[in-house]
């Protein structure tokens, strides 16, 4: 599982230190599904809940490198980061040419938050923010997270819902669940189509 590592974690600097921060009203245990939902809602919920948990740790990411003076874009990282993701996606019996978007969508999204910060910053100047331990919190919660969310796409199993009853049932309850600040509502909508057509390989 090492190689999906890079994919979550492609913005994160090996060294950092001080403790937790999380998004407010974020409960880092929300990957599990409500009661009373229905398949595909109740993967599709805990899918997106796990994703806007990952999203939160973007503004302490976001932290250290405006500390540290980092830029929040690296591109030929980024380039390996997604390759690897889709190695990792086809050793799991999944379509990579399907899966290559919600792979983007995942490093963009991850980096609007951090530009979201970044603007905030300058701005309203340098607020105090006491930001999560790179090493002994944010990597392992990542990496955690990473695997999580790969297998819920196979519980999910969007292909079986393309109907456009259940894929609307679905969609309303993914862009309810994504409540991280500095995510738009159309990039709710590109994340949500991007895990819908999600396929198998054959």
């Amino acid at each position: 599982m090492r190689v999906l590592t890079l994919f979550f974690l492609f913005l994160i600097p090996i060294t950092g230190y001080r403790t937790i921060n999380a998004d407010p009203g974020l409960n880092r245990h929300a990957g599990t599904p409500a009661k009373g939902l229905d398949l595909p809602e109740k993967h599709t919920k805990k899918l997106a809940n796990q994703m806007n948990e990952r999203l939160s740790y973007m503004k302490d990411v976001a932290a250290y490198k405006w500390e540290h003076q980092l830029p929040i874009e690296d591109l030929a990282r980024e380039k390996v980061v997604l390759e690897s993701s889709l190695t990792q996606a086809m050793q799991l019996g999944l379509d990579t040419t399907s899966i290559r978007t919600y792979f983007q969508l995942q490093i963009d999204m991850a980096k609007q938050v951090q530009q979201y910060w970044f603007a905030s910053w300058q701005k309203n100047g340098n607020q105090p923010y006491t930001y999560a331990d790179l090493n002994s919190v944010i990597r392992p919660a990542l990496l955690g997270l990473s695997n999580d969310m790969l297998q819920t796409v196979l519980q999910l199993e969007p292909w079986k819902y393309q109907d456009q009853k259940s894929k609307n049932r679905a969609r309303r309850i993914f862009e309810k669940a994504i409540s991280i600040t500095g995510i738009r509502k159309l990039d709710k909508c590109k994340m949500f189509e991007a895990v819908w057509k999600i396929r198998l390989a054959h």
